[in-house]
């Protein structure tokens, strides 16, 4: 069981079944069954008691017009790209051709099964645009605007 001691985590004070663990370049990832069937990664650290005992709420250190306006240049620029509902689209990328039952029935049985876990469980973005866009959210949510707000403020 792992309970998680990062403040700001939706599912604060909470104790759940660890799945698996996973070192990465930027630090362990945690897997957590936080409802039956419902695997989500965290990284190692939000459920360090030590670490995040810490961690203080403290003066805003942005103002909600910087970070409204933070969104308006990510938008901008074409790093955010939200639908009329306010719900975040990503155009897919395309994949190198089609795998069909036969490429699999043919496939190294150590292949078959393969489960492939993401950092995040967003949409896939890569480089540049995948750290704008989580820093953009990032500073949205702890400003307490939610990106509708922000678009709604910008017409």
């Amino acid at each position: 069981m792992v309970e998680f001691h990062y403040r700001w985590h939706p599912f604060y004070g909470g104790c759940f079944r660890q799945e698996g663990r996973e070192d990465r370049a930027s630090g362990a990832i945690v897997r957590v069954e936080v409802r039956p069937g419902e695997v989500i990664q965290v990284a190692e650290w939000m459920l360090d008691r030590a670490l995040c005992a810490g961690m203080e709420m403290g003066e805003p250190r942005v103002a909600v017009t910087s970070l409204i306006e933070l969104h308006r240049l990510l938008t901008e620029r074409g790093f955010r790209q939200t639908s009329t509902d306010g719900l975040t689209a990503i155009q897919e990328p395309r994949h190198e051709g089609i795998t069909t039952t036969r490429d699999i029935a043919n496939a190294d049985p150590a292949t078959k099964h393969t489960v492939r876990y993401t950092a995040d469980a967003g949409p896939e973005r890569c480089g540049k645009e995948r750290r704008c866009h989580q820093a953009g959210n990032l500073l949205m949510a702890a400003a307490g605007v939610a990106a509708k707000e922000a678009s709604d403020d910008e017409q």
